[in-house]
């Protein structure tokens, strides 16, 4: 077979081509020159070859590239954006390429979102691309909610779980967060991947599991809807320069953030489905369309967080969900700098949150008094 310019004898699969180009980081060199077409062309054709059915738009291919690109990627949209989705597809087709020394944590929200989201796509996929290559990697265990590449058999009594895809719940049945990913800091793989989906939900504290697994061959992708909430999703995508300083987008749009990576906005009224005037036949039926737009906005209207969340798919900074006291009010006000007090007695306070309704008990301290400068000031 010759494909890419190279004779592939005795090799008739053109998915194992695919394969063997992103192992070799998308190009090969042979006898002096160069071979292949990137990364993203081969990691978008192995998904052609694996599941031929499937739709690729605009806004798949973004956020492919960006992934493949980027250490970090923070992913925020609209609904029904193939976020999910997307980052589902990624998962296997970069755990079909290194089923020995990879380890892919999926999370969403408690069990059941688990199982309806992230979990089930990945058992559609890895099912429908097990049909057509039978010969591909991937056992799935129904009660670890993982795919792994041990299969146990008299030769391999032990199955290791660092090889494969697990998926983690990260709140409990009562929707309380549980820190699901705690218990996974410290584990050795070569290849490590944290992709998190409805991360919108997810608490701040998730981001801290970063500083563990944030090493070596390493990629992180977080994907849900836009909420002004200061949870983990909006810290994570925040730009560089602020949510304060950050224009409201018209377009879909890529932008630094101050994890170090790249956030993606997927703007609803910018989907592929807008790319036909209204009342043309949907392109694709998944997604966003011109019939959602209008349900919203007649439902909730079009400066309503609803809106903004699910159609608009960016963070609009005047709708701050659940919050009274906001991150940019703070850094405007000087809260995150240190206190210099004057001398004079100050008065302190504890509180608590006794959690009687199943959150957790939440309990915290603070004073307030004059500082040098002559102000009252509250730490």
């Amino acid at each position: 077979m010759l494909k890419y310019g190279l004779n592939w004898s005795g090799e008739t699969n053109p998915l194992v081509i695919e394969f063997k180009f992103i192992a070799s980081g998308g190009y090969m060199t042979v006898k002096g020159e160069r071979h292949g077409e990137g990364l993203f062309h081969h990691y978008k054709e192995a998904q052609i070859l694996l599941w031929p059915e499937d739709s690729h738009h605009r806004w798949s291919d973004l956020m492919l590239r960006e992934i493949l690109e980027n250490r970090i990627v923070a992913v925020v949209g609209a609904r029904d954006a193939g976020k999910t989705y997307t980052i589902s597809r990624y998962a296997l087709t970069d755990y079909f390429c290194f089923p020995r020394n990879t380890l892919t944590l999926m999370t969403s929200t408690d069990l059941r979102g688990l199982q309806l989201r992230v979990w089930g796509t990945i058992k559609d996929l890895l099912t429908r691309a097990k049909e057509r290559h039978p010969w591909l990697s991937g056992n799935v265990v129904e009660s670890l909610h993982g795919v792994f590449t041990d299969q146990l058999s008299e030769d391999t009594p032990v199955r290791d779980l660092r090889r494969g895809i697990i998926g983690i719940p990260i709140m409990d049945r009562k929707g309380s967060w549980s820190g699901g990913l705690q218990r996974f800091c410290g584990i050795k793989q070569q290849r490590r991947r944290l992709l998190g989906d409805e991360v919108q939900f997810a608490h701040a504290e998730y981001l801290t599991v970063l500083s563990n697994l944030d090493k070596g061959d390493f990629k992180g992708v977080f994907v849900g809807n836009a909420l002004a909430n200061m949870k983990a999703l909006d810290k994570i995508s925040e730009p560089v320069e602020g949510w304060a300083n950050h224009p409201d987008p018209t377009k879909t749009e890529v932008f630094q953030n101050r994890y170090g990576g790249k956030t993606i906005t997927l703007v609803g009224t910018d989907s592929p489905n807008f790319d036909e005037p209204e009342g043309a036949p949907t392109k694709y039926p998944f997604m966003v369309d011109w019939k959602d737009e209008k349900s919203v906005a007649d439902r909730y209207g079009r400066n309503s967080e609803q809106y903004y969340s699910q159609i608009a798919g960016f963070r609009k900074p005047g709708l701050f969900a659940h919050r009274v006291i906001t991150d940019d009010m703070c850094r405007t006000h000087r809260a995150y700098e240190g206190a210099v007090w004057s001398g004079e007695a100050r008065t302190k306070i504890y509180a608590c949150d006794m959690g009687f309704g199943g959150d957790r008990c939440v309990a915290g301290w603070a004073e307030f008094g004059r500082e040098v400068s002559g102000r009252t000031i509250l730490k």
